[in-house]
């Protein structure tokens, strides 16, 4: 069976960000594996020009009110509809540098039906995540446990044989679907979650030290995870490259990596 990667797009001002670029042009070089966009307010040109390097180029189906928690009900309506797909895996939209096949991964790993990325720090070291804990405990009727000094999970990026990712995209949707004086974003719905992942055996949460899956630039900004730069690739400090960074355009070398695209490749 076939792999698919799925994301989500909205905006011509936003797809015109040159980081756009070294996403898509580090997801061309991967042709093993199925990839779908879904997309909201962009022209018929982009999404031909998007159709160039996607398998899929897709309206939602279900209306996109906070794209950062639609967007999962929307893989899930197109997903149950297009279900030959063993792997599922999902990522952010531009901030995104595929380095190696993600799924070549997780399939070294069977007995694990879910991988998930800590940050490489702590929620009470982030201001954003601990606001976000804070006021996520405020929704719950009951259960409001104190998880400030458990490891920040990055719902950026996600990966999971087919039902199991179908589960978290419902998971994340009706746990942000909230009536609250403000927006209920899914990543502290994964932090709250994160004692009970933990627990179960066929999950596995990939830190960036231990796991060479993904590395995330906010840790790595934030000097509690140190990687290497090669001029290339990003790796972890035995110059193994990782599969996927995330939040590249944070790091220190963002501009040598732009720098390595321009006038090489552009889509817009």
């Amino acid at each position: 069976m076939k792999d698919i990667l799925v994301t989500y797009v909205q905006g011509e001002r936003f797809l015109s960000n040159f980081d756009c670029d070294v996403f898509l042009h580090s997801l061309s070089k991967f042709k093993s594996f199925d990839k779908l966009c879904i997309v909201k307010d962009i022209t018929e040109e982009s999404k031909n020009n998007l159709s160039k390097y996607f398998d899929f180029v897709i309206d939602p189906v279900h209306p996109i009110n906070v794209p950062n928690c639609d967007r999962f009900m929307s893989y899930y309506e197109w997903l149950v509809k297009n279900n030959n797909y063993e792997y599922v895996f999902h990522v952010d939209f531009r901030d995104i540098i595929i380095q190696k096949n993600p799924f070549e991964y997780m399939r070294k790993y069977p007995e694990h039906n879910m991988f998930i990325t800590t940050e490489g720090m702590k929620v009470s070291e982030s201001e954003c995540n601990l606001f976000w804990a804070r006021d996520f405990n405020k929704l719950l009727q009951a259960h409001r446990n104190d998880y400030n000094n458990h490891m920040i999970l990055n719902t950026g990026t996600i990966g999971a044989k087919f039902d199991t990712f179908l589960n978290i995209c419902l998971l994340l949707f009706t746990n942000t679907n909230r009536l609250a004086h403000h927006v209920v974003f899914e990543q502290p719905v994964f932090n709250y979650l994160y004692p009970y992942f933990a627990l179960n055996p066929l999950i596995k949460i990939c830190h960036p030290y231990e796991s060479e899956f993904i590395a995330t630039g906010e840790g790595i900004k934030r000097g509690f995870i140190d990687v290497k730069f090669n001029g290339k690739q990003v790796t972890n400090l035995n110059d193994e490259p990782y599969y996927i960074v995330h939040q590249w355009d944070r790091l220190d070398y963002a501009e040598k990596i732009r720098d390595n695209r321009k006038n090489v490749f552009s889509l817009f």
